[in-house]
């Protein structure tokens, strides 16, 4: 196993020449005193109860989790219209119950660059070029840190964002939204996604019984959807919702598998303020499953990279094998910030 220290050097480097690319591009007149350099610290505790034992095969591990994490960010702007923005993250991770008996490890340094991008205005259009957050629909698609271009044109109340790049590792993605907003902190939006898998990813999504056959996967998935936000009175009503659809073919020892690909997924929360600073919230997420495995389409809602509270439904062993089930369902409730 990779040492700590030898893991942020390979990190750092795979990066170096995005860096450097972007620095030559801003005169460095300013004196180190005066650089627009901030340090972001925060600190995060996490505690699970009953979690997925992968020793015992039951609900019965508790686990506490300390996440330490310095961000370091470099802001240059060497001409009117033109801003370079720099960003690292380090991050400590501890586990306060971690099993020395398995290989899950007390603790873990992991450092990587999360931002380092030119930003552009050039009147019409603003562009956005480098690593940079790669988002669509909230995250419950795409959350990743991408190299990737994105163009953003505003007028009045609408805009039209189009983005391009690279996820994960080597494959392309690209977004058009369309935006909206007839009130302030309100938004109606409307979104097309295409992806195609370069990297097996989709192979996963197989059932266990085939990945001994040792599966990989080409195709191209297509999504099309909506997102809201808007106050119905005191209440704040947000939505997205999606239909998946696409092509893709599975290569394994026994010869070669063609889906075709039929899903959706919607997501839909209502809050409401208590008080000035907090706010009550009740959601509902719901995306549909494969519980037929014989009839050639794939019915499984798929997000490469997906990051929101709500995908923990993807990853979480409490899930495990639900996507095998006609659909798949998560709701509650909590308090959060004044909306």
């Amino acid at each position: 196993m990779k040492s700590p220290v030898s893991s942020i050097m390979i990190n750092v480097r795979n990066q170096q020449r995005l860096i450097i690319f972007l620095l030559l591009l801003c005169p460095c007149r300013t004196s180190a005193a005066d650089l627009p350099l901030a340090i972001i610290a925060t600190n995060s505790f996490y505690s699970q109860n009953n979690y997925f034992d992968r020793v015992s095969n039951r609900f019965e591990r508790d686990r506490r989790i300390n996440l330490l994490t310095i961000a370091p960010t470099l802001t240059l702007s060497p001409a009117r219209d033109t801003l370079i923005y720099i960003r690292g993250d380090l991050e400590w991770e501890y586990e306060l119950d971690a099993d020395p008996k398995t290989e899950n490890t007390a603790d873990s340094l992991e450092t990587f660059m999360t931002s380092a991008y030119l930003n552009v205005d050039l009147q019409a259009v603003q562009m956005i070029a480098g690593l940079q957050p790669f988002l669509i629909a909230r995250g419950l698609i795409t959350a990743d840190d991408a190299v990737a271009v994105t163009f953003i044109g505003d007028h009045d109340r609408w805009s039209l964002i189009g983005q391009f790049g690279r996820i994960m590792q080597d494959s392309p993605m690209a977004a058009l939204t369309l935006d909206y907003e007839p009130g302030p902190f309100e938004r109606l939006a409307l979104f097309s996604a295409w992806f195609r898998d370069n990297e097996d990813a989709l192979a996963t999504t197989l059932p266990d019984s085939l990945q001994i056959l040792a599966p990989t996967s080409e195709g191209e998935l297509w999504w099309v959807g909506a997102m809201t936000d808007l106050f119905l009175g005191q209440a704040l009503l947000s939505l997205t919702a999606a239909y998946q659809f696409g092509e893709v073919n599975f290569h394994h020892l026994l010869g070669q598998t063609r889906r075709d690909v039929r899903a959706y997924m919607v997501d839909i929360s209502l809050s409401v303020n208590v008080g000035r600073r907090m706010s009550g919230e009740l959601f509902l997420f719901a995306a549909s499953g494969d519980d037929d495995d014989s009839d050639g389409v794939l019915r499984a809602f798929c997000s490469p990279m997906a990051f929101n509270p709500r995908a923990q439904i993807f990853f979480d062993p409490e899930w495990l094998d639900r996507d095998t089930e006609s659909v798949m369902t998560y709701g509650g409730g909590g308090i959060r910030g004044a909306v």
